[in-house]
């Protein structure tokens, strides 16, 4: 699912670098155990991507994301964060652009309309 969702043109870099998946569920992947930064740095090894788990209480990421956030290979080998640091991360997250803002914006308001 988020190797499809990164080749569309509503999730392309230029508009936002990071890619952010929210609301995932274990339990709703067949292949949970490879929700894991090695995974995601081969579907998307130059981009930051941010799989953020239902509640925002954890989250994984790759190697990308993990660079652009200081956070070491050591520390979180797997790319999986947990409370805190997970938290910190989607507050740094939720700031974007005034003009990528209301693109989303817009975007949603014509999908409720």
């Amino acid at each position: 699912m988020v190797s499809a969702a990164l080749t569309e043109a509503k999730y392309d870099p230029a508009v936002e670098r990071n890619f952010v998946g929210i609301n995932m569920r274990n339990g709703d992947w067949p292949d949970a155990d490879k929700m894991v930064r090695s995974s995601l740095d081969e579907i998307a090894p130059d981009r930051p991507v941010f799989l953020l788990f239902n509640g925002y209480h954890s989250m994984v990421i790759n190697t990308a994301g993990m660079e652009a956030f200081g956070l070491s290979l050591e520390q979180y080998p797997d790319g999986i964060l947990l409370e805190k640091e997970a938290f910190d991360i989607c507050d740094d997250l939720s700031n974007v652009g005034e003009d990528v803002l209301d693109q989303w914006i817009l975007d949603e308001a014509k999908y409720a309309a």
